[in-house]
């Protein structure tokens, strides 16, 4: 397949059109990776027009990120009502506001993507898309309540229900995840990977409480437990969260 003429769209950053002006009339393949600042890339669909990928859906994710960091830095530690949702769950004002101010930038970036909140669901007209983006502004409600800053916010990109970008920010201690499909999930920019581990009695174990195990199961966490190195009560988010991060990077 060849480059030939191409729409720019309005949201395309003027270095990626000059990239792909010079790629006129080479022969490419089906995806034509463009390095740019460390991070993917653009690729070129089927139809011969230039469609933006991870980069600027990357780019748009980090501003997501920050507008809700924004928003819940404001609330964060102040007065504010709390409101229980039909699961028991509580929900407040930081929540909502920070979720509308997530919507409001994909919205405007990505008008054919779907979105599906925590707060308020799912929000496209259609009722499948290819693109799909999943929020949850604060994982970590209650924590958020009791002004301990182990919460986070959650976002995700799916490409026909495979997740392909994800972040999950702090922003409170200013810390954000990133796993990109295909690349090393980092953490304010410096690259991750889990440690290694041969053998149990090395491992770190992270539960969110062993009261959530009842028959068999209390007695199968307790031998697992007790052959750990490390045995500590996950806090809320933090945890569980990375390693979602990491296995999309994977």
């Amino acid at each position: 397949m060849y480059y030939e003429n191409v729409d720019r769209p309005k949201f395309l950053p003027a270095f990626l059109l000059g990239k792909l002006q010079k790629s006129k009339g080479k022969p490419i393949r089906q995806l034509l990776w463009v390095h740019c600042w460390n991070s993917p890339f653009v690729y070129f669909s089927s139809t011969r027009k230039a469609h933006l990928g991870l980069v600027w859906s990357l780019q748009v994710a980090n501003t997501v990120a920050d507008a809700a960091g924004e928003v819940i830095r404001k609330y964060f530690r102040k007065k504010f009502d709390i409101v229980d949702k039909e699961d028991l769950s509580p929900v407040t004002i930081a929540d909502q506001s920070a979720e509308e101010s997530m919507v409001s930038i994909i919205l405007e970036n990505f008008p054919s993507h779907a979105i599906y909140g925590e707060e308020n669901g799912w929000r496209c007209k259609e009722k499948f898309a290819d693109y799909v983006w999943v929020l949850d502004p604060i994982d970590g409600t209650k924590s958020f309540i009791t002004g301990k800053p182990l919460f986070g916010t959650l976002i995700a990109l799916l490409y026909r229900g495979k997740p392909i970008l994800g972040i999950i920010n702090q922003p409170i201690l200013r810390e954000r995840w990133i796993g990109i499909s295909g690349r090393r999930t980092t953490l304010n920019g410096q690259e991750l990977s889990t440690r290694s581990c041969a053998k149990l009695s090395q491992a770190y174990l992270y539960t969110t409480s062993p009261h959530l195990f009842s028959g068999d199961a209390v007695d199968a966490f307790a031998r697992v437990r007790n052959k750990v190195c490390i045995y500590l009560l996950k806090i809320d988010f933090e945890k569980e969260d990375a390693c979602g991060i990491k296995n999309i990077s994977q």
